[in-house]
């Protein structure tokens, strides 16, 4: 899901001109980001929640 997410950006990106940036206003790099969706999914796993389950869903 994040790579169709990041590909729409992109997208955009492309079309309107522009720069994608992060929540500091620092450009937006797709590393950082899945760094973030890692350690997230390992904070998951280690309180036994599957990465992608529906009862993950309802936390946020």
């Amino acid at each position: 899901m994040f790579e169709a997410m990041w590909k729409s950006a992109e997208y955009a990106r492309a079309r309107l001109g522009g720069t994608l940036v992060n929540e500091q206003g620092l450009p937006a790099m797709r590393e950082d980001y899945l760094h973030q969706i890692q350690e997230m999914e390992d904070r998951l796993s280690e309180f036994g929640f599957k990465a992608g389950e529906d009862v993950v869903a309802f936390l946020f």
